[in-house]
C-alpha cells in the first residue's frame, strides 16, 4: 500500500496531473487524434483554473487546519509528548551529512518547547523514511542530532524509526509506548495534518490524545474568491490539502471494507 500510494500520488498531485493532461494533449496533436487532444487540453486547463487560479487549495487547507486546536490552558498532568516526523529532508541530510530542516520545522521546535515545560514528561519522536527511493537515512537519525543540542532532554527522548506513513507512526508508537488509558499524551504535528493523525492514532489504540497543531499555512478562513494571482502558492496548498483528504478517504475505505 505504501508503494502504491506513492505511485498514485505521483500521478494525482494537482500540478503533476495538469502537466500530464497537457502532455497528452500535445501527444494527441502529434498523432492527429484531435478529439483526444482537445479533451486533455481542456481538462488540463480546467484543473489549472481550479487549483492554480482559484484559491481552492488554501480554502481546503484552512478548513483542515481549523478542525483541531490547542488547549486553551495547558493540562497539568501530561505523561508525554509525541512529535511526528516531517521536519527533516532526509535526502539532503544524507548528501550533506547533517540534519537539513524543511518548512515543517515547527513540529520539533514546539515539541522541544513542550518537553521543556513538562519536565517529567517523556518525549517520543516518530519518523522513519517516507521516501520511495533514496531512503538510506531516517528522520529519527536527524532528530537524534537535533535534540543532542538539548542536554536536559536526552534522557527523556525515545525514537521510533520504522514508520513510513501516518498509520505506521501511530501503530509503531503504540507498540513502543503501550500507553495506559488514563495517560495523557500531547500529539504535535502540522495543523493541516492533524485530522488525519488523530484519526490514525485513535484507530491504533491511543485513548487520551491532546492535540497541539503547529506549522500553520493559512489564516484559517475558507475563501474561494481570488484576492491575488498566486499560481505557485495555490498549487502548493492544493498539493498539501488534497493529499491529506485522499489519505483520510483511503483509510476510511480500507477500514470500512476491511482490506
Amino acid at each position: 500500500m505504501f508503494v502504491a500510494s506513492k505511485i498514485f500520488w505521483l500521478l494525482a498531485a494537482p500540478a503533476n496531473l495538469i502537466g500530464i493532461c497537457l502532455l497528452l494533449a500535445v501527444a494527441g496533436r502529434l498523432f492527429k487524434c484531435w478529439r483526444v487532444a482537445d479533451i486533455f487540453f481542456w481538462a488540463g486547463f480546467s484543473l489549472f483554473v481550479i487549483f492554480g487560479v482559484v484559491p481552492t487549495g488554501p480554502a481546503l487547507l484552512a478548513w483542515q487546519e481549523t478542525q483541531y486546536s490547542r488547549p486553551k490552558e495547558l493540562p497539568a498532568d501530561v505523561t508525554g509528548i509525541i512529535v511526528l516526523g516531517g521536519a527533516f529532508d532526509t535526502y539532503l541530510s544524507n548528501i550533506y551529512g547533517w540534519p537539513v530542516l524543511n518548512d515543517g520545522v515547527e513540529r520539533v521546535l514546539d515539541g522541544t518547547m513542550l518537553a521543556r515545560y513538562y519536565k517529567d514528561a517523556d518525549l517520543l519522536f516518530s519518523g522513519g523514511s517516507g521516501r520511495l527511493v533514496n531512503r538510506e537515512r531516517t528522520e529519527a537519525e536527524d532528530a537524534k542530532i537535533f535534540f543532542s543540542s538539548y542536554p536536559d532532554l536526552k534522557d527523556r527522548i525515545r525514537y521510533e524509526d520504522r514508520s513510513r506513513n501516518t498509520w505506521q507512526n501511530a501503530a509503531y508508537s503504540y507498540q513502543m509506548i503501550k500507553p495506559k488509558p488514563e495517560e495523557r499524551w500531547i500529539l504535535v504535528t502540522s495543523a493541516y495534518h492533524m485530522p488525519r493523525a488523530v484519526m490514525m492514532f485513535r484507530a491504533a489504540g491511543w485513548k487520551n490524545i491532546e492535540t497541539w497543531p503547529t506549522d500553520y499555512r493559512t489564516n484559517g478562513r475558507v475563501d474561494f474568491i481570488p484576492h491575488k494571482f498566486d499560481v505557485l502558492g495555490n498549487l502548493y496548498h492544493s498539493h498539501l490539502a488534497i493529499r491529506e483528504m485522499i489519505g483520510r478517504a483511503v483509510y476510511k475505505t480500507r477500514a470500512h471494507f476491511n482490506f
